[in-house]
């Protein structure tokens, strides 16, 4: 039997090596092992559920989620890069950071190559569709139900309860929101999921605080981005519609991100005036936002792992150079100054034209809310006057969520307005 187990050993293929790529003198292991940990503020579910849960048989992170292209530190065993674990109300809960999507590995050969802020290859879609149905099987089947509660431990009565609660409003999302022809490997509507998450589950005047009229597929998928220069860029998002190249800009960019990444938030009316409170039901974690931010800034590009070609590399150059219409590059991607940003560094000009594709991706920005829930009304005085409407633009809504947080993390006195 020893001699079997050899030879099947020997029968299969080599574990390949890892490699981080050199991704230039600013970027080196200490900033890579923050940029892979450093909690945002995202809190999606108990870490001992996810923990418990079965999918197809067997424990959710038997994986470590690797089966939906999260990637695994060789090693080591449990959530994968970019899944982090914070408190929220004293339960140790699970979410994610930017590595989740913005790490890619490629296989050369017998190697592997790690490449930080690259787009990665994640299932995001598939993730979020295993999610569900595990957490539906836990409430719709005894034995099931009885097997989680066994390994979480507690009060059956209240572990269910607490269940259903997260479990509820999650299905509603995913059954409204997911696409049927599914996003795919490396592809998401990142943009559409924010606006969904806000609208539909975080601004309802109910007890679980759902807006299912706001709901809206979520079908205008686009790459990853890759993450080197993009604090450079004097406009972000696959549409360009965000204004970048501050940190302040990006702070809010971000804090948007996290809403849509399940962050904790439940906007509330101000107890001592007609206000809101956007701050006191809130898990956004604004210095790990600041700390992600300021690594960014340090990845730069991968350089090629192997020898270059000096002829092909020459003949590329001269490639690049030619007009448009010799089929040239740098008219479209070469680098000119952009618009510049008040307290902020030089940017790039990132050009914004009609290419004649699909318009989904910039479709979504006129996506409407059927009710505004506890936001109809609301601004910021002095920096966003117009009052939202009960029936208006769903990004309006994420655009005063977003800034009115922004402001009251800065000054705690402060509050966004309610004309309710």
């Amino acid at each position: 039997m020893r001699l079997l187990a050899c030879l099947l050993m020997l029968a299969l293929p080599a574990r390949a090596q890892l490699y981080d790529t050199d991704q230039g003198p600013a970027w080196g292991k200490a900033e890579r092992d923050v940029f892979y940990t450093q909690d945002q503020g995202s809190r999606l579910i108990p870490l001992a559920w996810l923990v418990a849960l079965q999918d197809r048989g067997g424990p959710f992170l038997r994986d470590g989620l690797t089966r939906f292209g999260y990637l695994g530190e060789p090693g080591k065993v449990g959530l994968p890069i970019g899944f982090t674990v914070g408190d929220w109300n004293g339960t140790a809960t699970a979410g994610m950071t930017c590595s989740a999507c913005h790490t890619r590995q490629i296989r050369v050969g017998p190697a592997q190559y790690r490449i930080d802020g690259g787009p990665a290859l994640a299932d995001f879609q598939a993730f979020l569709t295993a999610l569900d149905t595990a957490t539906q099987a836990v409430l719709t089947d005894d034995a099931a139900f009885t097997a989680f509660s066994t390994e979480v431990g507690g009060d059956k009565a209240a572990l269910r309860t607490a269940v259903e609660g997260w479990a509820g409003p999650f299905h509603m999302l995913m059954q409204g929101a997911l696409p049927q022809r599914a996003w795919g490997p490396g592809r998401l509507d990142a943009v559409g999921m924010i606006l969904n998450r806000l609208t539909v589950l975080d601004i309802g005047t109910g007890p679980d605080h759902t807006i299912p009229a706001n709901l809206h597929v979520a079908n205008a998928p686009a790459r990853y981005p890759f993450l080197w220069n993009a604090s450079r860029q004097d406009r972000t998002q696959w549409p360009g519609f965000a204004a970048n190249g501050s940190d302040t800009l990006a702070l809010g960019r971000n804090v948007g991100e996290v809403y849509g990444v399940f962050g904790a938030f439940q906007p509330k009316p101000w107890f001592f005036t007609t206000g809101i409170n956007y701050k006191s039901v809130n898990s956004v974690n604004f210095h790990g936002l600041n700390t992600v931010e300021q690594l960014i800034k340090r990845i730069g590009p991968p350089r090629f792992p192997g020898p270059i070609d000096a002829t092909l590399a020459a003949e590329g150059e001269r490639v690049w150079a030619r007009s448009t219409a010799q089929g040239g590059c740098v008219a479209c991607h070469g680098i000119r100054p952009g618009e510049h940003r008040v307290g902020g560094d030089p940017t790039w000009a990132t050009p914004i034209q009609a290419v004649g594709t699909d318009r989904a991706e910039w479709a979504v920005m006129a996506w409407q809310t059927k009710d505004a829930g506890i936001m109809n009304g609301a601004s910021i005085p002095f920096l966003a006057n117009a009052h939202i409407e009960p029936q208006g633009p769903a990004v309006a809504v994420l655009q005063t969520a977003v800034l009115g947080a922004i402001v009251e993390h800065i000054d705690p006195l402060a509050t966004g307005r309610s004309g309710t």
